[in-house]
C-alpha cells in the first residue's frame, strides 16, 4: 500500500534528533560550535555544582569528627567522675545505716573499744540484715516462718605468737561480760576464724557477729 505526505516540506517530520533540530529555522543559523560549546557548558556546571555539594558535606564530615575527638576524653572524664560520685553516695549511705541512732553507736562504739585486748584489731565493722530458719520443734510440727535480724559483723585480726586462738577467745569473752556492750544482743558469736602467716608472724583472721535484740534498731 503506498502513503503519499502531502503536508508542505516544512510541515514534514525529521528524522534524526540532531539533523531534524538543525533543520529549525531558529537553531539553523547558530553554528554547531556553539551549540555544543553551551551544552559543555551545562555538563560543567553540573559536575562543579555535585563537586561543591560533595566538598561541603567531606568538610562538615571533617568538623564533626574533629569535635567528637575533642569530646571522646572529656567523656571518658564524666564516665570516672560518676564513678566516684556512686562510690561516694554508697559509703555516705553506709555511714548513715550505722547512725541509725548518733547517742546508741557513738556508746556502743565506746563500750566495744573498752572491750579490747592487747594483740586484736579491728579491720571493718558493717551492719546488715539477715534471715534465720527458727526450729519447727516447738510448733507442733508446722514449719515456722524465718525471722529476720539485724546483726553487727565485726572483722578483725589478732597476732600473739602461740596464743593468738586465746587472744580471740578472750576478746569475745570480753564483749560478752562488757554489760553494756551486750545488753542490745542475744549473742556474741564467733562465724569464722582463719591462721595466715605475714612474714615471720602468724595472724589470725576473725569475724564475730552480734545479732541485735528485737526492736533495737528500727
Amino acid at each position: 500500500m503506498i502513503k503519499l505526505n502531502l503536508l508542505p516540506p516544512e510541515l514534514k517530520k525529521k528524522k534524526g534528533g540532531m539533523t531534524a533540530l538543525m533543520h529549525l529555522p531558529a537553531v539553523s543559523k547558530i553554528p554547531l560550535q556553539i551549540i555544543y560549546l553551551y551544552a559543555a557548558g551545562g555538563l560543567a556546571a553540573i559536575y562543579t555544582l555535585v563537586f561543591l555539594v560533595q566538598l561541603a558535606f567531606s568538610l562538615s564530615l571533617n568538623t564533626l569528627k574533629g569535635e567528637w575527638e575533642k569530646i571522646s576524653p572529656k567523656q571518658d572524664e564524666i564516665r570516672q567522675l560518676v564513678k566516684e560520685y556512686e562510690t561516694l553516695v554508697s559509703r555516705e549511705k553506709a555511714v548513715q545505716g550505722l547512725l541509725v541512732d548518733k547517742f546508741l553507736w557513738s556508746r556502743k562504739l565506746y563500750q566495744l573499744s573498752q572491750s579490747f585486748v592487747p594483740g586484736v584489731w579491728l579491720q571493718e565493722m558493717a551492719l546488715e540484715e539477715r534471715t534465720r530458719e527458727v526450729s519447727s520443734g516447738a510448733s507442733g510440727g508446722k514449719s515456722a516462718p524465718p525471722v529476720k535480724e539485724r546483726i553487727l559483723i565485726l572483722s578483725g585480726s589478732a597476732v600473739s605468737p602461740g596464743e593468738e586462738t586465746a587472744v580471740v577467745g578472750r576478746f569475745i569473752r570480753g564483749l560478752k561480760e562488757n554489760r553494756g556492750f551486750f545488753a542490745d544482743f542475744t549473742e556474741v558469736e564467733v562465724e569464722s576464724i582463719k591462721r595466715r602467716p605475714i612474714s615471720t608472724l602468724e595472724v589470725m583472721d576473725f569475724k564475730v557477729i552480734c545479732t541485735f535484740r528485737e526492736g533495737i534498731l528500727p
